[in-house]
């Protein structure tokens, strides 16, 4: 009934913002991670006037950390936190930016897939190491089909062998349906996933959006 998944939109000067969020936790915990990551994407971008996607991570991060009370090191402090990917389009230089914390964005190009990484950072937690955020930039040619997901599509147990699905299957699922209309996409998405757990119970929350140009 409620998800630690999420994804955000937001358009600045005519520009979209664009994010898949995965918080630890499911349930109350995970919605509740939830609620704190939309408010602060919300502040951050419209309040803020922020749109390059690093600084957002950045920003987000010590956001979170401050509302978990995680700046201190105590071993009853929140250690919650979440992975995202986020894209911003920039219209009028025909580009896509793109930053992630421990989520990668799939870039499908004339039926070849490209995998943007993100860092190996989350926001928030308790991390002893200065965390690093970087925006890659991507020139957009018509047809491009971009896709961010969070971790619960290829961590789903099922197949003959009540394995997971793995994210190389992911990886040949969106390389084959790139080129289909997002409607039709979105059919062999959740069809492909229903037909692979079979009678295995559904492990985590499970969220994967593109954007086609």
């Amino acid at each position: 009934m409620v998800s630690g998944d999420f994804y955000w939109y937001e358009k600045i000067k005519n520009n979209p913002l664009f994010a898949v969020v995965d918080c630890t936790g499911h349930g109350v915990p995970g919605a509740f991670m939830s609620i704190i990551g939309y408010t602060q994407l919300n502040e951050i971008v419209t309040q803020q006037k922020i749109t390059d996607p690093s600084a957002i991570l950045r920003e987000l991060d010590k956001r979170v950390r401050t509302a978990l009370n995680q700046n201190s090191m105590n071993d009853k402090n929140s250690k919650d936190g979440m992975e995202l990917g986020l894209i911003h389009v920039d219209r009028s230089q025909n580009r896509l930016e793109f930053a992630g914390a421990m989520r990668p964005l799939y870039l499908v190009r004339k039926g070849e897939l490209e995998i943007v990484k993100g860092s190996k950072f989350s926001i928030g937690g308790i991390s002893l190491r200065e965390k690093e955020f970087t925006t890659t930039h991507i020139d957009i040619l018509p047809g491009d089909a971009v896709y961010v997901f969070s971790d619960g599509y290829p961590d789903q147990f099922g197949g003959p062998n009540g394995k997971k699905f793995m994210t190389r299957n992911v990886a040949d699922m969106l390389r084959n349906i790139a080129h289909l209309p997002m409607a039709e996409q979105e059919k062999v998405i959740k069809q492909t996933i229903k037909k692979w757990m079979k009678n295995e119970e559904q492990v985590d929350d499970i969220l994967i959006c593109g954007i086609k140009f």
